[in-house]
């Protein structure tokens, strides 16, 4: 076995907490020689997965690493020791690429040391397809060993799990051990021969093996003894361990032991009398003060006991084998699991007092040392709500800033409800667990029972606590769509006594602040304070938080018409994101609504399909606005497609999204305006001019005005559409560019129709002026042939005449070009579906496959049908295969 001290530069020190983990057990004392078992393993070395499941005590972990340390000098190894503190995706997948970054000894700033797991991407089978990427890439091969893989028991991290062991590289090998797989199927890797499982009947002991446990120890037994011992313990390894430390006494073996808990009468008995009993007076009393953690350094039983030569007795113990593990290099201890539910039983029932204090004790320790999950669930166990508070406190903000709010949630969850409930810290803490997490009602309830509490409180525990209320509002209000209350909130949290000017409490507020400047139009004032907030976030280190400012900065830039600007902060974004492993979190999702947008603007639409679809998988449910811009931005992407019904139906749905927003909404007038220039375009003048009825007779945006000169020009009046179009607001203040370029465009459009061809050339030059630095192109495809003829015409102007050339290009000249007769082309979207059907993959399945909602995977069957000019699935693939997009015959396209 080879790591990072053989020939490899050694990587950063590892936290002490995390380095028991990620190293291989080993064992003092002997440990019987089981090559049977050892040429088993060898042969698992082809296949992509080994499982050792066995019951508890079946030796799987001595197994493993007696055989890693024996046969496997060839190959690297990285372990990973699970406990239950890893049922939480952000930590499983982080100690993974922890323990794989050590076994290489990789730099710190090798791709895989970067990759940060959040919530919303640990979940999610793309975080574990990236690292698929990084793991293929790495310079040699490489066994991961995940023990005590039953610990897990989390959805997200069995799905992700799963997803890891049926993507593997070559180069990987994976090597799982435990009491059971949670719930990871093997049906097909069984039929495709990729998985050796080794389950219980193989690690237990044979005659022989039997006979070489009790030989080592000098105990003389007859075979007779051996089979005996063997017959009651059916080879458990455990078993025969306590059955052989039974006879260390003389008194012969015990009764049959089954896996029972340390509690029962049985196993109590046993060890108290077998083990126990044995010890001196010094060692028994430290078995009793320590038994209260689940594992102990020295330094933890020194603050336990009082001693000051604890790590002298653990080693002590653990060569003597009392039912002690040793973890990692600097030694954790684990006192076998039977054995410390003994003790704990002992002590709760002779010294309830003595217990607490002990808990308390550990307690403190921890907190210390910013376990705050281990810290308060031993404050709790102690009745000490005091610790508990502190150790939360002291970690909550860092949890929900980095995405741990699995942790944080079982941290809350050993608190009683009661408690929480009745504690204003806690429970402003709970508010913004249950915000993060999509619970609204909750948030809202806990933040109102937080206000009322906050008068229990004093000085700046009490401003700092008003600050946390305050950002929830905040939160809350963004989210339902209530901007005068953000900005209320906002205030309330930048004002406060209680921050720093560089409090990452600040920069959440900020983000939200600047969403909602934005949401409102108030572009400016956005970037100013989203730059500030970023600022903050960049001081502080809290990556995440980058992500979500530089986010929002994109959307920002590209509505103030500086859609290259946005797209390279954008882009900055997305390299975090892939190297942090977030690209589905929430805040990802507004950097892919804003590439969405500036492709869209650019008339990249396969690439703008391919973002917009993304945004909205990684959307909040509950964040109307943001939603309503990326279905608003779908649905122009569809116009210019010329697909009306699809652009309709999502337009619709962008209205409806913005039904509970009660402030001014920036996009509302462009999709009303859009709704009416489908109408027209689909000849529905009568619903066109009704819905603009609304708003004539009051100030107008630009869009509204484009969409009431296309109605008039559609009823055949060109000067009044030209007199209409005339009359939109001046200036790109009042509007977005590309609205201001229609209006542009379709002047020149009416002006040449009337016969004034020298004007309308001067317009359309006024237009190409404003588009051509940030390659505005769309809002001269809006208007079809007359628009293309009058580009055309402008082709001898030399300064745009790039500019025009890409637009009168092949793919620029009609977004519904044709392929075949009476075929459009379908996008590439479109096509990926379309395979996807001749698969025979349900609408669900080719979501997962794409990573889009089902929404947009029926929209965009909606257009396949369309263009296609069929009606169902099977004439859709017929159709496709007669036209050479998918291929004929079984299976994926």
């Amino acid at each position: 076995m080879r790591d990072a001290a053989q020939g490899r530069v050694a990587p950063p020190a590892t936290d002490p907490l995390i380095a028991r983990k990620i190293v291989v057990p080993t064992s003092r004392g002997a440990v019987v020689a089981r090559p049977r078992l050892f040429r088993l393993l060898e042969d698992g070395t082809r296949y992509p997965l080994v499982t050792v499941v066995a019951p508890a005590g079946w030796g799987k972990t001595t197994l493993l690493s007696t055989w890693l340390q024996e046969r496997a000098g060839d190959r690297v190894v990285a372990w990973l020791s699970a406990d239950r503190e890893d049922d939480d995706p952000v930590r499983f997948w982080s100690h993974v690429i922890t323990t794989i970054t050590h076994a290489l000894g990789l730099g710190p700033d090798h791709a895989l040391a970067t990759l940060r797991p959040t919530l919303a991407t640990s979940h999610d089978a793309r975080f574990v397809a990236e690292m698929i990427d990084v793991l293929a890439a790495l310079p040699e091969p490489v066994c991961l060993v995940v023990d005590d893989v039953h610990e897990i028991d989390d959805p997200g991290v069995v799905a992700a799990l799963t997803y890891l062991v049926g993507h593997a590289p070559p180069n990987f090998r994976l090597v799982l051990s435990g009491r059971f797989l949670p719930g990871i199927p093997l049906g097909r890797m069984r039929v495709l021969d990729e998985v050796l499982e080794i389950n219980a009947a193989a690690p237990a002991f044979t005659d022989a093996e039997l006979a070489s446990v009790l030989d080592a120890t000098g105990h003389e037994v007859t075979p007779g003894d051996t089979a005996r011992l063997l017959q009651r313990t059916e080879g458990w390894p455990a078993g025969v361990r306590l059955a052989q430390l039974a006879m260390t006494g003389g008194t012969g073996p015990a009764a049959p032991l089954t896996d029972l808990t340390g509690e029962e009468s049985v196993v109590a008995e046993y060890f108290l009398t077998e083990v126990f009993d044995r010890q001196d007076p010094v060692t028994r009393e430290f078995l009793l003060l320590t038994c209260v953690a689940d594992t102990l350094t020295a330094d933890l039983a020194d603050a336990l006991t009082g001693r000051t030569d604890s790590e002298q007795l653990l080693e002590a113990m653990a060569r003597t084998n009392t039912f002690i593990g040793i973890q990692g290099r600097r030694p954790w201890y684990r006192y076998h699991q039977l054995f410390a539910e003994t003790l704990r039983s002992t002590l709760r029932r002779d010294d309830p007092q003595l217990m607490r204090a002990q808990h308390r004790a550990a307690a403190r320790w921890h907190a210390t040392r910013g376990d705050a999950v281990a810290a308060v669930r031993h404050a709790v166990d102690g009745g000490d709500l005091a610790t508990a508070r502190l150790a939360l406190g002291r970690v909550w903000l860092r949890l929900v800033l980095d995405g741990e709010l699995t942790t944080l949630a079982r941290v809350l969850d050993l608190l009683a409800r009661e408690t929480v409930s009745g504690d204003a810290e806690l429970v402003l803490v709970r508010a913004v667990l249950h915000l993060e997490t999509g619970r609204d009602r909750l948030a809202q309830a806990d933040v109102e029972t937080g206000e009322r509490l906050l008068g229990s409180l004093d000085g700046a525990d009490r401003a700092r606590a008003a600050a946390v209320a305050a950002t929830v509002r905040l939160r809350l209000a963004q989210l339902g769509g209530d901007i005068h209350g953000a900005r209320q909130a906002a205030d309330a949290v930048l004002s406060s006594p209680a921050l720093d000017l560089d409090d990452p409490l600040r920069a959440m507020a900020l983000l939200g602040l600047g969403v909602c400047e934005y949401f409102t139009g108030r572009r400016t004032a956005s970037q100013e304070v989203l730059r500030e907030g970023l600022r903050i976030a960049r001081t502080t280190g809290h990556d995440y938080l980058v992500t979500g400012f530089l986010s929002q900065l994109a959307v920002v830039l590209t509505a103030q018409d500086r859609p290259v600007e946005a797209v390279a902060a954008a882009q900055e974004a997305v390299e975090l994101a892939q190297r942090r492993g977030w690209g589905a979190t929430p805040q990802m999702a507004v950097t892919w609504h804003a590439l969405g947008w500036a492709h869209f603007l650019w008339n990249r639409l396969d690439e703008a399909d391919l973002y917009l679809d993304r945004a909205e998988l990684a959307t909040q449910s509950g964040d109307a606005t943001l939603l309503a811009s990326i279905h608003m931005v779908q649905g122009l992407v569809q116009s210019l497609r010329r697909n009306p019904d699809a652009a309709l139906a999502l337009l619709a749905a962008a209205e409806g999204n913005l039904g509970d927003v009660i402030d001014r909404f920036v996009f509302r007038s462009y999709i009303q305006a859009e709704v009416v220039r489908l109408l027209v375009a689909t000849g529905r003048l009568d619903e066109a001019d009704r819905r603009l009825a609304r708003h004539r007779g009051g100030h107008r945006s630009v869009s509204l005005v484009v969409a009431e000169a296309e109605l008039a020009h559609a009823r055949g009046d060109a000067a009044a559409a030209l007199a209409v179009v005339e009359s939109a607001p001046g200036g790109t203040g009042s509007g977005f560019l590309d609205q201001h370029l229609q209006a542009r465009v379709l002047a020149a459009v009416l002006t040449a129709e009337l016969g004034r061809a020298d004007d309308a050339d001067r317009i359309l030059e006024e237009a190409l002026d404003l588009a051509a630095p940030g390659n505005y192109r769309q809002p001269f495809l809006q208007f079809g042939a007359a628009a293309r003829r009058l580009l055309d015409d402008h082709r001898g102007c030399r300064a745009h005449r790039g500019f025009v050339e890409e637009l009168l290009g092949p793919e620029a000249a009609d977004p519904a070009r044709q392929p075949a007769a009476g075929v459009e082309l379908l996008s590439d979207r479109e096509a990926e579906v379309l395979g996807h059907l001749a698969g025979m993959l349900t609408a669900a399945e080719i979501g997962a496959e794409m990573f889009v909602s089902v929404n947009t995977v029926k929209t965009h069957l909606k257009s396949v049908y369309r263009k296609l000019g069929v009606s169902s699935r099977r004439q859709a693939v017929a159709r496709g295969v007669e036209l050479g997009i998918v291929r004929g015959g079984p299976g994926r396209a």
